[in-house]
């Protein structure tokens, strides 16, 4: 099956998208179509043989005209499209016009009482026709292709129907408040996408870089490793490297979400895409562009932006995933819209046939079922809920956390189980002196001992132990330095022979009884002690793995590390379960059994290695540790924390539930409203206005209200 995506330009109905969506999976060469409307991308999945982009173009013709579908993948086309993201008065500007021309003309036919009957006519079908006649040329053409119930045929009936009853203010008002409502609908989708678009902007255009003796200006893409670049104040880090010379503060909040600018200093490393605030740096390229930070997360943006509503899986999933499913709110949706309208249209032509029979004026009967088509249109809970997932993905971005998907959304709010890799993501992946102790000698001499022998070796033990030493190692006082492999190190220092080790080299009175990597030590052939290494917990893992059981999640962990040093971190912080010493393929078998028993609960698997991609994949929300993890690890994943904050994922599944909730009441409050008109309308008692409200309005308010969603969802920790 091949896969292809394209820019779809043209389609600003929400409900029109649907019926797209739902007009292509019909077709026998199509395996699957997903549009998603907020990020103005179609994902087309054929069977065997590609269709053309003609032959797609006409498909989508045959539902909903005026729609242009372009091939990202090609630069003429890319830049079609940039030029094509105009303002929104200039893309909209006659339309406004027609709304303009069309509600002077309905107030000149209102208020002039004196104008003939046969003008008031002739001057409310023309207002009437400037504010609408592409709503019913588009329901005219749908009825040429057979499909009747449209968003389009609901309200070209309903006001039409108006008109013929004389109700001529009323048709005409609706029509105009209708497109209105569209307008500022497609306002505020525009302002949704333009949060995601404007993330991208952490990209950095151009670099200052030293190249044949002279400085010279080149774009990112173009830097070498090694190279010199210089970097001043207001500028973006255009490349991942380390401080040459200079200081100065960074902003790293589009790349981790950290509001506080942290200081750096020379040796120390930096993350293109971040800001520098103050200062002056040079600094030397470590990476190339394409596996820069910034590159990872404007492609992890780009994939959110892209499939934002209904978003297809990046990495192809196993046929049970539940990862492949749709989340529950946007299910309801889909299916109560291709079922509402013909209901409606049937309801609406038994009130006008049924009620004159029980003896309701044939126009006033007429009138209850043009209300009913009115409100029916389905489009208030077809944008409010996929708007919701939106700005909630768009409030986790800016937290440096980039979930792909919606539905990934709908799975963190029901998570009950986080499955975690130990290093790198539990732990720092970084061995720190834990213990030392020694019969004879001061702690400090101890360490002074070894961190001399230590100083001649690069093994991430010496580093570690030479850091907690803290002092510079006056490598004069050295000599007969001897790097031993698979024991130890030997030095003579200060006239004594120290050796430093495993039991292979050092004789040792007692082999120490402890979880974690340790060194032994002698002094002129006598034992002195011994220095206990351990990876370290994460700063906020403990309250990490707290807060998921204040939520009733469990937090299990699958190590590739040895089993009693699973254990001691499992027990360190309260893991519900572990598992150690196991290979890549042992971690995903592990993980299958989880999510054997857990068959009805979505199961999280977080990790930052390239070991850990398989698992990532496999769980139904994979998860990937930091900016600077494994490129298979933050391909493979789903949900991708760039501040590398273990809590960051308790804040997602907060989000998410959070995002449900308001998605349920959008639906709820826009079923109620209609069905209260409904109810109304039996009875006699609503009007067309009621019903405009309780459709234009409704739609405008959940939009907002979603929109609003993004100041609520600040306030959650």
């Amino acid at each position: 099956m091949m896969r292809k995506v394209y820019q779809i330009e043209g389609l600003d109905c929400a409900n029109c998208a649907r019926e797209v969506e739902e007009y292509l999976n019909k077709n026998e060469a199509i395996e699957k179509a997903v549009i998603d409307f907020m990020g103005k991308k179609i994902f087309i999945t054929f069977k065997n043989e590609e269709l053309s982009m003609e032959a797609i173009s006409t498909l989508i013709a045959d539902v909903e005209d005026g729609v242009t579908l372009l091939d990202p993948s090609k630069k003429e086309e890319k830049d079609g499209e940039e030029e094509s993201e105009k303002g929104f008065m200039k893309e909209n500007e006659i339309k406004i016009i027609r709304l303009v021309i069309s509600s002077v003309l309905l107030a000149f036919a209102y208020f002039w009482y004196q104008l003939p009957f046969v003008a008031q006519i002739i001057i409310y079908v023309v207002s009437y026709l400037s504010a609408g006649y592409d709503v019913v040329l588009s329901m005219f053409k749908g009825f040429a292709k057979k499909r009747f119930f449209t968003e389009y045929s609901l309200m070209t009936v309903a006001t039409i129907g108006a008109l013929c009853i004389q109700e001529f203010p009323e048709a005409v008002l609706v029509m105009i408040l209708y497109q209105i409502g569209e307008l500022l609908q497609d306002a505020a989708v525009d302002h949704s996408r333009n949060q995601i678009k404007n993330a991208l902007e952490i990209r950095p255009k151009e670099a200052m870089v030293y190249r044949d003796n002279s400085w010279l200006t080149v774009a990112p893409e173009d830097l070498k490793i090694g190279e010199k670049v210089e970097v001043k104040v207001g500028e973006i880090i255009p490349a991942d490297g380390k401080i040459l010379e200079g200081n100065g503060t960074v902003d790293m909040a589009h790349i981790t979400g950290e509001s506080v600018p942290v200081t750096v200093q020379q040796e120390e490393n930096l993350y293109s895409g971040s800001i520098l605030v103050s200062g002056h740096i040079f600094m030397e390229v470590q990476k190339s562009y394409a596996d820069s930070t910034v590159s990872k997360v404007a492609n992890a943006i780009f994939q959110l932006g892209s499939h934002g509503a209904s978003a297809p899986i990046v990495v192809e999933k196993p046929d049970n995933s539940r990862a492949k499913k749709k989340g529950k709110a946007e299910k309801f949706v889909s299916k109560f819209a291709s079922i509402y309208t013909p209901i409606v249209f049937l309801v609406a032509l038994l009130v006008a046939v049924i009620f004159p029979i029980f003896g309701t004026p044939f126009s006033k009967s007429i009138y209850n079922a043009l209300i009913f088509l009115v409100v029916s249109c389905p489009c208030a809970i077809v944008i409010s809920v996929p708007l919701t997932s939106f700005v909630g993905m768009g409030e986790l971005a800016h937290r440096g956390i980039i979930v792909k998907g919606s539905n990934y959304l709908d799975l963190l709010r029901s998570a009950k189980t986080i499955v975690c890799d130990k290093t790198g993501t539990l732990t720092k992946g970084k061995l720190a002196v834990e213990k030392i102790v020694s019969p004879s000698l001061d702690e400090k001499e101890l360490l002074e001992y070894v961190a001399y022998a230590e100083s001649i070796s690069n093994h991430p033990i010496a580093k570690a132990i030479v850091e907690a030493y803290g002092k510079e190692v006056d490598n004069q006082q050295i000599s007969d330095a001897q790097e031993i492999l698979g024991k130890g190190v030997h030095i003579a220092y200060k006239n004594h022979i120290v050796e430093v080790g495993n039991p292979k080299l050092v004789k040792v009175d007692e082999i120490a009884k402890e979880p974690g990597s340790i060194v032994y030590v002698s002094v002129d052939g006598e034992y002195k002690g011994y220095i206990v290494l351990k990876d370290q917990l994460k700063d906020n893992a403990i309250e990490f793995v707290k807060e998921a059981h204040t939520m009733n999640m469990k937090v299990e962990m699958l190590s590739g590390d040895k089993k009693e040093y699973a254990e001691l971190v499992a027990n360190q912080l309260g893991l519900d379960d572990f598992k150690g010493e196991l290979l890549p393929e042992e971690k995903v078998s592990s993980l299958e059994k989880v999510l054997e028993v857990k068959e009805n609960q979505p199961v999280l698997y977080m990790g930052d290695g390239v070991n850990d991609a398989p698992s990532i994949m496999r769980a139904d929300v994979g998860v990937a540790m930091g900016a600077v993890g494994s490129e298979a690890a933050i391909e493979a994943a789903d949900m991708v924390i760039m501040n590398d904050d273990l809590k960051s994922v308790i804040t997602s599944c907060k989000i998410a539930k959070k995002v449900y909730r308001t998605s349920i009441f959008n639906i709820a409050f826009a079923l109620t409203i209609k069905f209260v008109v409904y109810v109304l309308a039996l009875f006699n008692i609503s009007s067309m206005w009621m019903a405009l409200l309780a459709d234009v309005g409704v739609t405008l308010l959940l939009i907002f209200h979603s929109l609003f969603l993004s100041n609520r969802l600040k306030k959650i920790k």
